[in-house]
């Protein structure tokens, strides 16, 4: 599997002005962004998160999905995945190996992604989540959780985003907690542990403690 420290950093590089020079085809769906890169038998795919955390809080407006198969899904979050899947479609089709990330809003839609691909037939061998708000109800976390074997999913300190949408949404993982302050008088404010950086330092000082 590839380390978390690196999909971590991989996440916080697909944030614009994204370097054309770390990834290979950057895909485009909707307001969605997936970034590729290949490493070693792995594809890994990353998907930053909205670059307005306003955004992402108004986007928690819990109009609601109901899919046949995965169950009730935030409907903002599942829009642009289709797309995004057959625009992946032949990438995810030659890959030995797939690692999906993404943080924030990006973190829902790769948890979606994932999803996807199990519609298709397709094998997730790594799911990685920071700061991710909930993307479906139950039935979603359980298909998440059966058939993604090396599935986490990180939740820095008092940040806000990783507990909203509210019941009957479901985290889509078990929730590994980090401690990453940011500092000073912002300690104070739920906002401020959210940050892209904060969950790269957290995660990578989580790893190395594993």
């Amino acid at each position: 599997m590839i380390p978390q420290s690196v999909l971590v950093d991989l996440v916080s590089a697909s944030y614009d002005p994204i370097r054309p020079d770390t990834f290979e085809p950057i895909l485009f769906s909707g307001d969605a962004v997936a970034c590729l890169k290949q490493i070693d038998d792995t594809l890994t795919i990353s998907i930053p998160g909205t670059e307005n955390l306003a955004n992402v809080m108004t986007d928690i407006d819990i109009e609601r999905f109901d899919h046949p198969v995965l169950g009730s899904l935030h409907a903002g979050f599942w829009r642009p995945i289709q797309g995004m899947g057959e625009a992946l479609l032949p990438k995810l089709k030659e890959a030995k190996k797939i690692s999906i990330a993404g943080h924030s809003e990006g973190a829902a839609r790769a948890a979606l992604l994932a999803a996807w691909c199990y519609l298709n037939g397709i094998q997730v061998d790594q799911l990685s989540l920071y700061a991710c708000p909930r993307p479906g109800f139950l039935k979603l976390s359980i298909i998440l959780q059966s058939h993604v074997e090396n599935a986490l999913s990180f939740h820095n300190g008092i940040d806000p985003v990783p507990s909203v949408p509210l019941f009957p949404y479901n985290d889509p993982l078990p929730k590994i907690r980090l401690g990453m302050a940011p500092g000073g008088l912002d300690d104070i404010d739920p906002v401020a542990w959210h940050s892209m950086n904060l969950y790269r330092l957290g995660v990578t000082q989580w790893e190395q403690t594993k």
